[in-house]
Parts: C-alpha cells; structure tokens; sequence
C-alpha cells in the first residue's frame, strides 16, 4: 500500500490551529452558559524532567478508546491533536507529526482491515517511524458538593514502527495474566466549582477541557517542562 506524505506545517499555523481550538473550546462554554470560564494556571513552578527522551522521528499520534469512555470520539482526535502540537512546540519531535486527518483517512480506507492492523503497520503505513499509543482506559466526572473534578485515566507507550517493538515504557516484565507489561499511566483531572447541584449542561464542556489537558500531560512525558503551581482548574 502507498506511504500518505506528512505535511509540514509551520509553527505558526501550528499556533493558528491551537487557537483555533481554543476558541472552539470557547463557543461550547458560551453555549453552556457559563460566563468568564478559563484555565487558571500558576506560575514558577519545578522544573520536571520528561520520563522519556523521544526519539526525533516521524511521529504518529494514536489514540483509542475502545469503551467510548470520553463519550465522543472527536475528543480521541482532539487529545492526539494537542499530544503533537505540545511535541512540535516544545521542539521534543521535529521531523514531523502525522496528521489525524491522514489517519483517519487510512481508518475509513481499510474499514475492518485497520480494527486488525497492528499497531507498528499502521505507523508504517503513514510514514511513521514511531507510535505514541494512548489507550483511554477510564473517565469519571466526579462530582462533590459545589465542584466537579472530571478525571481522566489512560495507557501511554511508545512503539518503534521501523523495529515492531517497544520503545518506552520498557516491556522487561509481565502482567498478572502473562501478558506484556502497561504502558505508563497517566491521571489527568481538573476542578470545576459549581453553585448548588450537578450540571449536567457543562459536561460536554468539561470533557473537552479534560482532553486538551490530558493531550498536553501526554506530550510532557517526552520533555523537560515547567510544573504548574496549582493546577488547572475552572473557576
């Protein structure tokens, strides 16, 4: 099958299709009802260094959610879009990102083909040389009294296309079951206050916060970053 060419996009349209996001991000609060949300994000914090120094390789963005846990598949492709934005911006890969458009493109091509593809082909099949593999494993939109903590829980690992193995985490032990050990996971969690009970109308809001933040804690495995003081949280 034919290799699709990755598109080289410069950092300033990059910029241009996160703002684009954003405002996005913005209409659904409107729409909501809630006025003068945004992220609130303190200043000076640790420096952290990344888990794992990527590899600067074609890279492809996968992530799945089997369970449709997030409720919406758009917001599968708005975590893989924010992992390689973060990359590119942060200069941890810059010999390309493949486009989600292409992987999905390849998805819609092959139909049950691609359900069966490994994940190392389909790397291979867009060009890449290694996989970010995000496996959604589970989201909870914890409410308590007066604030939602919507939360989030996924599987990270990093595939060699090239080689078929794996690159990050190392797979030297099993699971319980006698299987390859998990990825690395990650729990990504914001705060919402609310005044009196639950509202069911700003969960499609928080769900797409919750993505983008978790697309950005993802990228920062692979290098070194600024903890934020604080948190993120929705007033």
């Amino acid at each position: 099958m034919a290799v699709m060419q990755m598109q080289s996009v410069s950092p300033m349209l990059r910029r241009g299709r996160l703002g684009l996001l954003s405002m996005m991000l913005l209409a659904v609060v409107f729409t909501a009802g809630c006025e003068g949300v945004a992220f609130l994000a303190g200043m000076g914090g640790e420096r952290v260094p990344a888990q794992y120094k990527i590899p600067d390789r074609p890279t492809l963005v996968m992530v799945e959610d089997p369970d449709n846990a997030l409720g919406d598949p758009r917001l599968s492709r708005l975590i893989a879009s924010h992992v390689g934005f973060h990359l590119e911006e942060n200069r941890a890969v810059r010999r390309g990102v493949v486009s989600q458009s292409d992987l999905a493109e390849l998805a819609e091509r092959l139909d049950e083909d691609y359900r069966r593809m490994p994940i190392d082909r389909i790397g291979q099949q867009l060009g890449a040389d290694q996989v970010i593999h995000v496996l959604i494993d589970e989201v909870d939109l914890v409410f308590e009294p007066g604030v939602y903590r919507p939360t989030a829980y996924a599987e990270v690992k990093v595939i060699d296309a090239a080689e078929s193995r794996r690159l990050f985490p190392l797979a030297r032990r099993m699971d319980a079951d006698g299987g390859p050990a998990p990825g690395l996971r990650i729990q990504s969690q914001l705060s919402h206050r609310v005044s009196g009970e639950a509202d069911t109308s700003l969960e499609a809001m928080l769900l797409q916060a919750l993505a983008e933040q978790m697309g950005r804690e993802i990228a920062q495995v692979f290098y070194d970053h600024q903890r934020l003081e604080g948190g993120s949280q929705l007033p």
